[in-house]
């Protein structure tokens, strides 16, 4: 996959990213799950620093190895252990500071392109804090675009959800409900259940949403009914 690269103002995106954000598997079937997708590019400016990084990261090692050992003073043999953990760190700084390219599901999507991608980039001071630590950088930057939800998170707005899915035309069982998050771009990804079920409490105490377990009906004021994302019980509006 090619590197992200800066024309102009413009981005331009590697035709191989749309390829696997619309369609999955070598037989090229239909992504249906796209929400659940995250793309993360090198910046191609990056990239040479990076590799030069990796290859003296790599000889030092190689140099490490008991048959060479043997045949340097200990003084040299601590030294270089010293210069091996300093390029660790090095190689660690430097890939994070090069994979600041990240490409999410989203309707506002990145002009020029023809799928549902939006483009943020962690800016080079982010980057270069905490070296070993790039995981938790893309999901803050998640997490800033509004895009990603956490267990701890606070829901989005019960109306907000109704009105970007089937349930806005009647009512929707909580299992599919769940898929729409997986599905639509328009959606917040959501990391595990616990956000999605706060969600739907909310909009029953909030009167924007009935539960409905068989021929029982939970509304605002209702004791809690155990929610579950996989469950065939349904609610409306």
């Amino acid at each position: 996959m090619k590197p992200a690269q800066l024309l102009g103002e413009a981005i331009r995106l590697d035709p191989l990213v749309e390829k696997i954000f619309l369609h999955k598997g070598a037989s090229g079937d239909w992504r249906h799950n796209r929400n659940n997708l995250v793309f993360l590019l090198a910046d191609a400016a990056g990239i040479p620093n990076m590799k030069a990084r990796m290859l003296r990261n790599l000889a030092l090692d190689s140099l490490r190895a008991p048959g060479k050992l043997k045949d340097l003073a200990d003084y040299q043999v601590a030294k270089l252990h010293e210069e091996f953990e300093v390029s660790k760190q090095r190689l660690a700084l430097a890939v994070q500071q090069c994979y600041r390219h990240i490409f999410y599901p989203s309707r506002n999507r990145l002009e020029g392109i023809s799928c549902d991608l939006a483009h943020t980039v962690v800016d080079i001071q982010t980057a270069s804090d905490r070296p070993g630590d790039g995981q938790k950088q893309v999901v803050t930057q998640l997490q800033n675009a509004a895009k990603l939800r956490l267990p701890t998170d606070q829901p989005d707005s019960p109306v907000y959800v109704r009105d970007r899915t089937p349930l806005k035309k009647g009512q929707i069982t909580t299992a599919a409900l769940r898929n729409e998050f997986r599905q639509d771009p328009s959606l917040p990804m959501l990391v595990g259940d616990e956000v999605f079920i706060k969600g739907i409490r909310q909009g029953i105490d909030q009167e924007v949403y009935i539960y409905r377990s068989g021929d029982l009906l939970r509304g605002k004021g209702d004791p809690h009914a155990e929610i579950r994302s996989t469950s065939s019980r349904s609610f409306s509006p």
